[in-house]
């Protein structure tokens, strides 16, 4: 049976969104489609529901398509959404979605949810039901997460307490934690005004932070919801050169600025989260790379924006005091790693 087309759900149900952004991994995201298929499946053992996935092909030129839409689904509870754009990134994949979802669907009644899900992972068994007995209207659950190579990860559940915090104390612990968008299920609601920032890295923990601030409380649980796929092909395997450092810079650069928007803790929890991302990689620029730094890349590391973003924690302090002190130059010759 053919892919089926993106239906109805009943709003007397759960309905959960599912995003895949994906570019040339027609095999891994076969796999990821599957995970949430048979995550799914496991939910409906015990509770009602429907799933949407929404796949945004950027551009792929292998046979993403085909993959996609003559995938098998048994199931009348589970539908597959294909969607194209010109390769312009995941940021900009994750939002077509979102703005679909919001066009087609208009749905943020309390029983909608959205996750994120990127094409090279996978969902843990657990993913859709670890979360019922924490459940409550406007809350934002968020699950531990595993790393793995190329073989299927050993998920398993928990006994510990979930930790139930407000809004905001919620969301300086996720920033604490540095986590982006996925092995995390929201409230649909909460994304209704928020869209992915045009950058390189980071945007995940960026909108991730924005769509926080509309929930009521978060719940951290104690179970692993998400496989991160740790093969030749991923971000952690990347070589740490002057050009991956520069756009690691630069995305902070970009998204640092974006904490105008935000007030209080938050505010100073985010700026320290970017301006520390920023330092870690500063450092790690050869000398011939701290020579060519971008003039974006140049304008985060002044004084004063330094100096905001030490108030988040004090490690950050320390490190914004030291560069205050010495100047951006003495401070990479002091402790450049390279």
């Amino acid at each position: 049976m053919a892919s089926r087309a993106f239906g109805p759900m009943d709003f007397k149900e759960r309905s959960f969104y599912l995003v895949i952004p994906t570019f040339n991994r027609s095999a891994l995201l076969l796999r990821a489609i599957e995970s949430a298929v048979s995550a799914f499946e496991n939910y409906l053992l015990t509770k009602r529901g429907t799933l949407c996935i929404i796949v945004v092909d950027d551009g792929s030129t292998d046979n993403t398509k085909e993959t996609v839409l003559g995938f098998q689904l048994e199931n009348q509870n589970i539908f597959i959404r294909y969607l194209f754009q010109q390769n312009q990134g995941a940021y900009a994949a994750r939002n077509k979605a979102i703005d679909y979802l919001f066009a087609q669907c208009n749905r943020v009644a309390s029983n909608c949810y959205l996750s994120f899900l990127d094409s090279d992972d996978i969902l843990s068994p657990y993913f859709f039901t670890g979360f019922l007995s924490q459940e409550t209207p406007s809350t934002v659950f968020i699950y531990e997460e595993t790393l793995f190579n190329e073989d299927t990860p050993q998920f398993s559940s928990s006994n510990r307490a979930a930790q139930c915090l407000p809004s905001l104390k919620g969301t300086i612990e996720m920033i604490r934690r540095s986590r982006g968008v996925v092995n995390i299920i929201y409230p649909l609601a909460c994304w209704q005004n928020v869209r992915f920032p045009p950058s390189v890295f980071y945007e995940d923990v960026s909108a991730s932070v924005f769509a926080c601030t509309g929930a009521r409380r978060m719940v951290f649980l104690p179970i692993i919801g998400y496989g991160v796929y740790i093969g030749n092909n991923s971000l952690v395997r990347r070589e740490v050169d002057d050009y991956y450092c520069s756009q690691r810079i630069s995305s902070a650069a970009l998204l640092w600025d974006l904490s105008s928007r935000l007030t209080g803790r938050v505010k100073c929890y985010y700026r320290s989260f970017f301006m520390g991302t920023a330092l870690h990689f500063f450092i790690k620029l050869s000398e011939k790379g701290y020579i060519k730094m971008s003039g974006l890349n140049q304008a985060l590391f002044t004084r004063k924006k330094v100096f905001l973003s030490g108030f988040g924690k004090p490690r950050s302090f320390v490190k914004s005091m030291i560069f205050v002190l010495l100047g951006r130059r003495l401070y990479f010759r002091l402790f450049s790693k390279k």
